[in-house]
């Protein structure tokens, strides 16, 4: 999910189990927050259905 997400143009990494995303009390919830919040359910979209492909 780390490498699709960063398609998207987010930062993002992998910490054991935990996927790390950009965020912080300097964050919008307009902007920077909407689009990560974005991202992740598309990116999870996407791999649910390559799961149910299989």
């Amino acid at each position: 999910m780390v490498a699709a997400i960063a398609l998207e143009n987010v930062e993002a990494r992998v910490d054991e189990d935990r996927l790390l995303l950009p965020a912080g009390p300097h964050y919008r919830l307009k902007d920077e927050v909407k689009s990560i919040i974005t991202v992740v359910a598309k990116t999870h979209h996407y791999w649910q259905a390559h799961l149910t492909a299989g």
